[in-house]
């Protein structure tokens, strides 16, 4: 017999939305992703959906379970403005009880898992680096295992048409000037 996070599976994904209905079931659109939009300063919509099965031997057991944001490239916890405008790190922690599932009058055999579920939405998309791979990542009681994630990566915008830019071919790098060329337009 192992401790809690021994004896789970979690799975991690990102969805364009996820909301739960009335029988508590997450209902996820445009789900599994890993390339994030981009749009305005900021990344899409975001939404995480965390499911964590628990051993049913562990039924009626408190852990803490702990989604961070970090940014795989620079090997860091993500830090972001909070409500105050001071960066704070992009960590959501929470104490679960391990539940068997219930259905009134019907029984339910003791090793079936005990489902723990969190769903977070960034409606309006988080401030993330361009060019720069992320992941999402889960922790049980402290413990991570290298399947506990969902990899995502903001990709840089390719540049759009330049308006009021340079005189004429001359000024821009790389470009040689085409005075030997003959304008249609011009008269002579």
């Amino acid at each position: 017999m192992g401790s809690i996070a021994e004896d789970s599976h979690a799975v991690i994904l990102l969805a364009d939305y996820v909301g739960l209905d009335a029988g508590n079931k997450l209902n996820l659109m445009g789900a599994g992703y890993s390339l994030a939009g981009w749009m305005a300063g900021q990344t899409a919509p975001m939404h995480v959906a965390v499911l964590i099965d628990v051993h049913g031997r562990h039924a009626g057991e408190q852990f803490t379970f702990t989604l961070e944001l970090r940014d795989r490239d620079r090997n860091e916890l993500v830090s972001l403005p909070g409500p105050t405008g001071t960066l704070e790190a992009m960590r959501i922690s929470q104490v679960a009880t391990a539940e068997r599932p219930v259905l009134v009058g019907v029984p339910i055999p003791h090793d079936i898992p005990c489902r723990v579920q969190m769903q977070i939405g960034f409606p309006t998309g988080l401030p993330l680096t361009p060019g720069h791979r992320y992941s999402w990542r889960l922790l049980i009681d402290n413990t991570h295992r290298k399947n506990w994630v969902a990899n995502f990566y903001v990709p840089e915008l390719p540049s759009g048409p330049v308006f009021g830019g340079p005189a004429g071919p001359g000024a821009i790098p790389g470009v040689a000037p085409t005075d030997d060329v003959e304008d249609p337009l011009e008269e002579g």
